[in-house]
């Protein structure tokens, strides 16, 4: 084989760095646009971060300047505490030290103002400073009124110069005022912080006076918020994203000149940010400037495209030794080869079986349709006995009914696959449906001379599920043992309690089954004999309806054979009901609104919020109620309250619902055994409803519930009512159809 020349491999290598290079530059660009664009969003999201706290506040002071609209008068320390009581100021808004309410005093009226806040409790109020003047702006309301705020009340902000400009500003224009930065009255301790306030004015009057010389004449006084700046805005990012970058806010109280507001930048992270933004804005009349610095360096930048240089480089030198290890590479394509030969072998094999089931379909269909149309033919003629009469109709019925039964597994078959099986899933005797099923093949198996042997447990046998449906399910396998059994053969059922479930075994002395094809026995599509000299008819649909209805019932079938012409053996097993009983009836049924007096429920669920609405549905019905935040919680509870059903959430942290209901059901005791128990899950797969049923569940609600759809269920567990008289209202994944019902795979928790 003639090696590759090193000219090959050279052009390959310079072709490779020179690509590489061109993709590092176009990706270098790329990623700086993209960075810039995300700090600048980053930056001008974190400032109007800021700027809507600062709305906010505005909006409280705007609140509590209404309260003094809605007062002829001034309002007494007692109703401006308890209006501002129900904003939870402190909680929701760190950083405002309070809303108060600065009154303008004229000299006159200043000994009765102290004497009348005084009398209302504020039995140290006084104004100061003290000196004499025409008038006075002082605090009189300052809430809450903690250490901090005792600290301002009585003090005339209208002294102090910054302040004084900022309330002369919201007078004389009616609007709200910021201050410069000042330092608050309030900073009392040693950790001081810089502040500032927001003023609005309150007039005498009904509307705001519409000329200048008015609203200084009109002034009542002003509403105010003191804002120690650090807190209110690093607090302004609790509930939402917090600055991914670094930043600084100063005012600037003339050009050029400025004072710090609030800082989240190192020098280190000025100096070495990649990127940086500046933007005013206005607040309040009062100009603050935005500094914004990236978190993204320029070594953090360039790892991404080194990176991408270093693999390319990587992939270049690669592709050139490649070129001499070209039997390396003749070997991958060799079993590139061969896995595309197995997959088109696959593909064949699959196509070969769709068209080998559209032919038995086609003769399936056409078999019986044959001897209808001719039988019809013959009886038009008119010329037949009326002994050949009677066997044609027979002969017609016999075989519209195997059509039917036909287009019926096809139907199934397709309702199966999209999820819309409906089942109405009730209380059942297992003997009784064993029994329905045994009637209907009965004649069948005399005709070919087959002994049908049974054998029921004398224990009462109580499932839950769809009686046409388990028939159905009994009917197909029974079915199959006469078909594959010659006449004289024998056919042994069985019924009987297994632990916490119910086993029905169907044993004959038939054909048997191949070990090859026995695991693939319960396939769509697939028959033992899909030649056209096969001896049995059907569509290989049977067996496949067979076990999605037991799964669909938290069940579980399987088949055994010892081979061919030695039998085979079916086993279903269905979750034993320890729910109401089968032949319970309406008697005794509890008015609704007490439908579930006295009966005592546990609820498990880590939402706190779910928990209170379960509680809240279930108390309405008179039920007493106890909950718990999680399964640990849960399983404590149980030891000391024994309730009469369990309502579990199955999405829970640490420990889910799933395995809180395997350790109850593992507990040695007949309580903890038989314990109802209701699922009730925002999951609605019937994966997830299958596995709770399996897990121990009785019941599977899904997430939003109907109160009387809870409460129903809930008194049927607890035995209270048979809830058959309420109408209950569907859930949306029933209304859908998706899942037809919240019976649909119901069943025992033993399963």
């Amino acid at each position: 084989m003639k090696q590759p020349s090193r000219l090959h491999a050279t052009i390959v290598l310079s072709c490779g760095l020179v690509f590489t290079a061109l993709v590092v530059i176009v990706l270098a660009s790329t990623m700086a646009q993209r960075d810039r664009l995300s700090f600048e969003s980053n930056a001008r999201a974190a400032q109007a971060v800021v700027l809507d706290r600062i709305e906010v506040s505005i909006a409280l002071l705007r609140g509590a300047a209404g309260l003094f609209a809605s007062h002829t008068g001034e309002p007494t320390v007692s109703e401006f505490r308890d209006f501002m009581n129900r904003t939870a100021l402190r909680d929701a808004y760190p950083g405002i030290l309070g809303i108060g309410y600065s009154r303008r005093v004229p000299a006159d009226e200043r000994d009765a103002v102290e004497r009348a806040l005084q009398a209302q409790g504020q039995q140290d109020f006084r104004i100061w400073p003290q000196d004499a003047r025409e008038q006075w702006h002082a605090i009189v309301f300052l809430e809450p009124l903690d250490a901090r705020n005792r600290a301002a009340i009585g003090y005339d902000m209208f002294t102090q110069p910054l302040r004084r400009a900022a309330m002369e500003r919201a007078r004389d224009s009616g609007a709200p005022a910021a201050s410069a930065v000042v330092q608050l009255v309030q900073e009392i301790d040693a950790r001081k912080q810089p502040g500032f306030l927001l003023y609005l004015p309150v007039y005498r009057g009904p509307a705001e006076p519409p000329s200048l010389a008015e609203r200084r004449e009109r002034l009542r006084g002003f509403v105010y918020a003191p804002i120690r700046a650090v807190d209110f805005i690093s607090s302004a990012f609790a509930h939402a994203p917090g600055p991914s970058i670094a930043l600084r806010v100063v005012h600037e109280y003339e050009p050029g000149k400025e004072t710090l507001l609030y800082q989240h930048a190192s020098a280190d992270q000025r100096s070495r940010g990649l990127y940086s933004l500046k933007t005013r804005a206005d607040v309040a009349g009062q100009v603050w400037q935005f500094e914004s610095w990236s978190s993204t360096t320029l070594g953090e930048a360039l790892v991404v495209p080194l990176l991408v240089a270093v693999a390319g480089i990587g992939i270049s030198l690669a592709l050139a030794l490649l070129l001499w290890r070209e039997d390396q590479a003749r070997a991958a394509i060799q079993v590139a080869l061969e896995r595309e030969q197995a997959a088109r072998a696959q593909a064949e094999r699959a196509n070969r079986m769709k068209d080998e089931f559209l032919a038995t379909l086609s003769h399936e269909l056409r078999t019986p349709l044959n001897a209808i149309v001719g039988w019809a033919s013959v009886l038009r003629a008119g010329r037949v006995s009326g002994q050949q009469a009677s066997a044609a109709l027979e002969v017609i019925d016999r075989n519209a009914r195997a059509q039917a039964r036909l287009i019926e597994d096809l139907l199934d078959t397709n309702r199966i696959v999209s999820g819309k099986l409906s089942m109405d899933s009730k209380p059942l005797d297992a003997a009784a449906v064993l029994e329905a099923a045994l009637d209907t093949v009965l004649p069948v198996a005399k005709q070919k001379r087959i002994e049908l042997r049974k054998q029921v447990a004398a224990e009462p046998l109580t499932i839950r599920g769809d009686s046409a449906r388990l028939q159905q399910v009994i009917w197909n396998l029974l079915s199959n043992a006469i078909k594959f059994t010659p006449a004289g053969g024998r056919i042994d059922v069985s019924l009987e309690r297994v632990d916490r479930v119910v086993r029905l075994q169907i044993a004959d002395t038939g054909e048997g089954i191949d070990a090859r094809f026995l695991e693939h026995i319960f396939d769509r599509f697939l028959q033992a004999d899909g030649t056209i000299t096969r001896r049995h008819g059907g569509l290989g649909l049977g067996l496949a309806i067979v076990r999605e209805l037991v799964t669909m019932h938290g069940g579980e079938v399987r088949a055994s054979s010892a081979g061919p012409g030695k039998g085979a053996t079916f086993v279903v097993e269905l979750p034993l009901h320890f729910g109401e009983h089968a032949a319970a009836g309406a008697e005794g049924q509890a008015p609704w609104e007490a439908l579930l007096d006295g009966v005592k429920v546990l609820v498990v669920d880590d939402d706190a919020d779910a928990r209170r609405l379960i509680r809240l549905m279930l108390e309405q019905r008179r039920a007493q109620v106890w909950c718990a935040g999680s399964a640990e919680e849960a399983l404590q509870a149980l030891d000391a309250l024994r309730p009469d059903v369990l309502v579990s959430d199955i999405g829970m942290a640490e420990i889910d619902g799933y395995a809180l209901m395997r350790r109850i059901r593992a507990r040695p005791t007949a309580y903890f055994a038989a314990l109802p128990s209701v699922a009730l899950t925002a999951y609605a797969r019937n994966e997830d409803r299958v596995e709770a049923f399996r897990a121990g569940f009785h019941e599977y609600l899904v997430k939003p519930v109907q109160p009387e759809r809870l409460v129903g269920v809930v008194a049927r567990l607890a035995g209270r009512s048979d809830t058959s008289g309420i109408a209950l209202p569907a859930s949306e994944d029933e209304a859908s159809g998706v899942i037809v019902s919240a019976d649909a795979s119901r069943a025992d928790p033993s399963s």
